[in-house]
């Protein structure tokens, strides 16, 4: 390999010692030179092995060749029984198993859950002599997995006892069953829910290595099953009660956490619990489960104890028809129904009731359609006959949580839902009676939509403290009391009944609102699209509503939140739709009752990815189904299906490895024959002061705590983890340093996985995900390389003049940069340009304006009491909308506007667009995408007509975006739809986050809308031997983007009149302003210093240094430390700190990313600049 290709030397990536090796040999999956001393390009995993074994170096490397073996053994087994190899999510499944992870199976139907539990515990039993148990929730499919065991069984010749029970067993069977229970005389135990509930005491004291429970959403509800299952696989009630206290001291900790009795107690339950984890006999579960639903906290235990929780299933919704219809009778609803056929769901409103459910489902009996009505205790009837075809209609309430709205899964069976009415909530607000959380909730909702000020506020935190709060009696309490203050004031019911956010009505006296009820569509329709193998079924979902208005609220949110577009019927191919309803269920069918699949190709895959922020993982996998959670030592890994890929999401937290400060060549750059090669150690950050370092020590260098988290125990997590998968998805952030952190990740895992793969995502949204799928890639190595050169000139420029300054000014909170100290210098010099500059004025204040004159100019001025307009102009003239943000101008303009600190503004962006509120915020480029182009041109339309949209690209299209909204909808809404639940943020949203985000939405609407006129008045104004010219908007002649973001508007001067003087008062100022945080952001962006990722932390820095403060109305001064530290440095190393060398070297670095310059050349030139210099 050449040498180029080699960036850095890394502690822990050597696949087979686990001690450093560079990221060249790890990236060709390589053991490090003291393991194998000579490099071979292509060598296989065997030939690494016989060479470690040659050179008795052979460790780890055994393990990852182990896995493997035993992954082959296994599929020879599958493949006899099932003539296919498995496929990659069984792989993945059995690697778990083999090492001894217990887990949640969550896949696509058709993936052969069953299947896979059935050969494993064969292949378990016929070549380990292990023992297995085997869960069903009924005879039925006991009796199936029976058959298939003695089937397969027979075609790999295994010798394994299978016993199982049923209930019909006569008394001589059942009494020969509990013998061979007692001797334990067989090898695979198929047994049902109802066995384990009532005949435990036999199984009791009979360790299982394996246990699959199979479609268990009934055993889950059961807790007592959840103690027994786990009994069966090693642990004892003593275990299970010490980790039950240890799940209720956890629910209190955050209350308690400032009580150290509380804590020490928690903490010796914890190191109890570890204890029985590391030191027991612990078989394998693996629980199947449709819902992924528990009853109260008993299943935490599984978390406790076997780190995981369970998960659900996808919800439906990836490929559903919405479509509208404003004729709501049951004769539209009959003729609908005989033309999409069998499979179809009805849904009543629940306004409705369960009487009008019946009417309809008489109605459609009359009419020859076999239809039945969703009971409650018939439902298992009623599934079967509607898959056996004996139903072919199924009518049911639209409720959240109704019979037909959660845990129907039948992709083969269900192909369209009819809503008879859009699903809504219907609340009395009479307010003559208590309502429970979840009304006030909605009912303080309405209220925050027509308060304004500080009633709109009282409203909002109520909401906020209810939803918190949920089941506190004070607190519904004291929510009822205040939407029975509002709900009882004439003028606020009269602004309900006009809100297009509610249907208020009134009839017979009694007052109650109709709101649609989003997230109940959302599930209910999802019944009709459900996921399998090759992606989600063809489905849909037809809404009969003629009340425009809650079919308008449907539509929108559903827009908002899903982004899910209904299309009117007569517009819609119906006979198309239906005919790919039909293909669909066809490829279901098929692949459910293939039980051998040679003609089946398995397009799946199981795949790790990596993002930087636990926030952002845990949105993502919220958004794309309902994860399950295993957890280790160092992250929470969320695992979901989608489609063909099972994906597994991580966070890395950012960097996992830095340049060590340890003694090594440069600065922890190693240098032999003018190549320049890092030093990478794992980042290490003290609990106790929280310094991050990568010294290599046991305590940390600043405080001497030796507690504290080591990012080595993500290295190993992420390489154990790695070992499961297919493939490996990089999707840190979309810049160089995203790059250098993927990179990093990338080379580490190498070895343990086939492919590592680049994707990037700019919104983090459900679209956004799905879209960046669609475009896998490569990592950019030269990208990589400019922020390799970046990292160490900053280190060197850092450590090399930190030290110097240190010993200079004998102060240790010091430091130098190439782009801090150029920015401290125009600070500076602005300072001196303002003291040089400053003049006395006076200063007149009037009711209608503020103005200033030059003392030596006009003396006469301080005896004036009037002013006089002397002139007089007006003209009409045409603002243009500004540009949508790039980094630089939002931060310029949320400093300027709410006095945010850039590191305040860098946060709340950053959490906005984790939350998948906004797009990427690091970017110098204003471009909109067509789809940002239809977001705000959608937005107009609806809010403002049409005519006043005028979308524009700005600028040519490039690796980023503008920063805008990821959805249209504006900063009211968006509050309310947090706030009452419909649409989820991974962490709480707080007042400045709104107000950034309405300042991004309204900045990015306003440019793509029509220019503005508006009337502009000149005036000359004579103040005693003064004359001042002042001009000031007075009016908005042609409405634009001013109807988003209007003018300030100033009200008309008159000719000739004459304006009584309040105040005059002597002021000293001068015209060379002091610069405030947003003039040195711009002034940066000018001179070609930093980068959008680094603006914040520049400014941050300066401050943090004590070279800068904040002054009144955040104008920046130098300080004496700030001026003498410049003066240094500019006098004594002028030509490493020049601004023109610096944006030299940002030129450069672009070179670099573009693959133009060799960042090996540019690595050495800035070493002989700057060492030399010490």
């Amino acid at each position: 390999m050449n040498q180029y290709h080699i960036h850095g030397s890394y502690d822990y990536f050597c696949p087979n010692c686990g001690n450093s090796n560079d990221d060249g040999r790890n990236i060709s999956k390589h053991p490090c030179p003291v393991c194998i001393s000579e490099f071979h390009e292509n060598i296989q995993e065997d030939e690494i092995v016989k060479e470690l074994k040659k050179n008795k170096t052979l460790k780890n490397y055994s393990s990852i060749v182990e896995l493997n073996i035993k992954l082959k053994e296994y599929t020879k087994i599958f493949s006899k029984i099932i003539q296919s190899e498995p496929w990659s999510i069984q792989r993945t499944w059995f690697k778990r198993i083999v090492q001894g992870k217990s887990f949640t199976a969550l896949a696509p139907t058709g993936i052969g859950k069953t299947t896979f539990g059935i050969i494993t515990a064969l292949f378990l039993s016929h070549e380990e002599k292990k023992k297995s148990v085997i869960l069903c929730p009924n005879s039925v499919l006991l009796h199936d997995i029976v058959d298939r065991l003695n089937e397969y069984k027979t075609l790999i010749k295994a010798k394994t006892e299978v016993l199982y029970y049923t209930s019909k067993f006569s008394p001589k069977k059942k009494l020969e069953f509990e013998e061979r229970v007692k001797n334990q005389d067989y090898d695979i135990l198929v047994i049902t829910n109802q066995f384990l509930s009532r005949k435990f005491v036999l199984l009791e004291g009979t360790f299982y290595d394996f246990l699959f429970a199979d479609d268990t959403d009934a055993l889950l509800k059961a807790s007592g099953n959840i103690d027994r299952i786990l009994k069966m696989i090693g642990f004892s009630q003593e275990d299970l009660g010490k980790a039950f206290e240890y799940i209720k001291s956890s629910f209190k900790y955050s209350k308690n956490s400032s009580d150290e009795t509380f804590v020490q107690a928690h903490k010796v339950l914890k190191d109890d619990v570890t204890g029985i984890k590391n030191t027991k006999k612990i078989g394998t579960l693996i629980i199947s489960t449709a819902t992924g639903k528990g009853r109260g906290m008993r299943p935490k235990l599984f978390k406790a104890l076997l780190s995981f929780d369970i998960g659900g299933k996808v919800e439906g919704g990836g490929r559903i028809a919405d479509l509208i219809d404003e004729d709501d009778s049951e004769k539209n609803l009959l003729q609908y129904i005989k033309k999409m056929g069998r499979g179809g769901l009805v849904f009543i409103p629940i306004s409705k009731g369960t009487a009008y459910a019946e009417i309809v489902t008489a109605m459609l009996k009359k009419n020859k359609i076999k239809a039945v009505l969703a009971e409650s205790g018939k439902m298992n009837k009623i599934i079967k006959d509607l898959k056996e075809g004996e139903i072919e209609i199924v009518v049911g309430v639209s409720t959240h949580y109704g019979l037909l709205v959660r845990g129907l899964d039948l992709p083969e069976t269900i192909r369209y839902a009819i809503f008879l009415g859009v699903p809504n909530f219907k609340f009395s607000v009479n307010m003559q009676e208590q309502a429970n959380s979840f009304q006030l909730i909605r009912i303080l909702g309405a209220l925050s939509y027509v308060l304004e000020d500080k009633e709109k506020e009282r409203v909002e935190k109520q909401l906020r403290t209810l939803k918190k709060n949920s089941f506190s009696p004070k607190v519904i309490e004291h929510s009822y009391k205040i939407a029975q203050e509002y709900y009882t004031k004439p003028e606020v019911i009269e602004s309900l009944k006009k809100s297009d956010e509610i249907v208020f009505k009134e009839e017979d006296g009694n007052r109650f609102m109709l709101v649609p009820d989003i997230s109940t569509y959302i599930q209910a329709s999802g019944r009709t699209s459900r996921l399998f193998l090759e992606g989600f079924t063809q489905g849909i979902s037809l809404v009969l509503e003629s009340d425009k208005r809650m079919a308008h609220f449907l539509s929108r949110r559903m827009k908002w939140l899903q982004d899910r577009a209904f299309i009117p019927l007569k517009d819609a191919n119906l006979d198309d739709l239906i005919e790919k309803v039909n293909i669909d269920r066809d490829k279901v069918r098929n692949l459910k009752q293939s039980k051998r699949r040679k003609k089946i190709i398995d397009k799946s895959k199981t795949a790790l990815m990596l993002v930087e922020s636990p926030t952002k993982a845990g949105l993502i996998s919220n958004l794309l189904g309902k994860p399950g959670i295993r957890y280790y030592k160092s992250f929470s890994a969320y695992e979901v299906a989608m489609g063909e890929i099972n994906l597994i999401i991580v966070s890395t937290m950012g960097h996992v490895y830095d340049l060590t400060t340890g003694d090594v060549g440069f600065h922890g750059v190693h240098i032999e024959k003018d190549f320049f090669m890092g030093r990478y150690s794992t980042i290490k950050s003290c609990k106790s002061c929280k310094k991050q370092f990568t010294y290599p020590s046991d305590v940390c260098p600043k405080c001497g705590n030796k507690d504290f988290y080591d990012k080595k125990d993500m290295v190993e997590d992420l390489k154990d983890l790695a070992k499961e998968v297919d493939i490996v998805f990089i999707s840190t952030d979309p810049d160089t340093e995203g790059e250098k952190i993927g990179w990093d990740m990338a080379s580490l895992l190498s070895p343990y996985v086939s492919e590592v793969k680049r994707i990037t995502f700019h919104e983090v949204t459900k679209r956004g995900i799905l879209e960046a799928f669609k475009g896998i890639g490569e990592l950019n190595e030269n990208l990589v390389e400019a922020q390799l050169v970046r990292r160490m000139q900053d280190r060197w420029v850092g450590f090399e003049f930190s030290g110097i300054l240190k010993e200079q000014f004998n102060e240790f909170n010091i430091s130098a940069g190439r782009v801090q100290t150029p920015v401290l210098g125009y600070i500076i010099e602005r300072n001196k340009e303002n003291e040089e500059t400053k003049k006395k004025y006076y200063a007149i204040l009037t009711e209608f304006f503020y103005l200033e004159v030059l003392k030596e100019q006009a003396e006469e001025v301080k005896k004036t009491k009037q002013i006089q307009i002397s002139s007089l102009k007006e003209e009409d003239v045409i603002l243009n909308p500004a540009p949508p943000f790039t980094t630089d101008t939002l931060l310029a303009e949320a400093n300027r506007r709410y006095s945010f600190s850039v590191t305040k503004i860098m946060e709340l962006a950053q959490e906005l667009f984790e939350n998948g509120l906004i797009t990427y915020h690091r970017t110098d480029s204003p471009h909109v995408s067509e789809f940002g182009k239809n977001l705000a041109r959608e937005f107009v339309k609806e809010n403002f007509g049409e005519e006043l949209t005028y979308t524009r690209s700005w600028g040519d299209e490039g690796s980023h975006e503008c920063i805008r909204p990821t959805r249209g909808i504006a900063v009211q809404s968006l509050r309310e739809l947090i706030f009452e639940g419909d649409l989820f943020v991974a962490t709480p949203l707080t007042n400045p986050h709104f107000v950034l985000y309405d300042l991004i939405f309204k900045r990015f609407i306003a440019s793509q809308m029509k220019e503005t006129k508006i009337r502009k008045q000149k005036a000359v104004i004579k103040a005693g031997d003064a004359k001042v010219e002042m001009e000031r908007n007075i009016a908005v002649v042609e409405e634009g983007f001013s109807k988003i973001t209007p003018p300030y508007l100033q009200e008309p001067l008159k000719k000739s009149s004459k304006i009584p003087v309040k105040e005059i008062k002597s002021v000293t100022r001068s015209d060379k302003k002091l610069y405030t945080q947003a003039d040195v952001i711009q002034l940066m962006k000018e001179k070609g210093l930093g980068r959008p990722s680094t603006y914040g932390q520049i400014i941050s820095t300066l401050i943090s240094r004590g070279y800068i403060m904040e002054v009144k109305f955040g104008r920046l001064i130098p300080t004496k430390k700030g001026i003498g530290v410049y003066q240094f440095l500019s006098e004594k190393y002028k030509d490493i700190f020049s601004d023109e060398r610096t944006k030299s070297l940002e030129q450069i670095m672009k070179e670099i990313e573009e693959g133009k310059t060799d960042y090996q050349k540019v690595l050495k030139m800035i070493y002989q600049e700057i060492k030399p210099e010490k």
